[in-house]
């Protein structure tokens, strides 16, 4: 099963998943790259990313180049490269196999 058509399965599955409505207007391609867009480029240990945040905006690069986002100064906010959506990291340093997950409370969008 790809990653586009898991994420539409999850279209239906309920509720909870109406957050990406809009999802479904979008092609494989876009619904890939705004999946990239969630993903930092590069490796980083897991406690680094509470420590973003303490001194100054932090740029990160996305797989979606050239796409970036912000972690802003002193809080947990995540502002877009579209700049209209604020977003809020909900759990921090998920250590998984080869990653380190922060869970986001919306869907970030990249220029598609």
């Amino acid at each position: 099963m790809t990653c586009e058509r898991s994420i539409l399965e999850l279209m239906d599955a309920g509720d909870e998943f109406k957050i990406i409505s809009g999802i479904n207007r979008k092609t494989g391609g876009q619904v890939t790259n705004i999946l990239k867009y969630h993903v930092e480029n590069g490796n980083r240990a897991p406690s680094s990313t509470t420590s973003y945040s303490t001194s100054a905006d932090v740029l990160i690069t996305t797989l979606y180049t050239p796409n970036k986002f912000t972690i802003l100064v002193g809080t947990v906010k995540i502002n877009d490269v579209v700049g209209t959506t604020n977003g809020t990291i909900k759990t921090f340093n998920i250590q998984g196999t080869n990653v380190v997950i922060q869970v986001v409370d919306k869907v970030l969008h990249p220029f598609l």
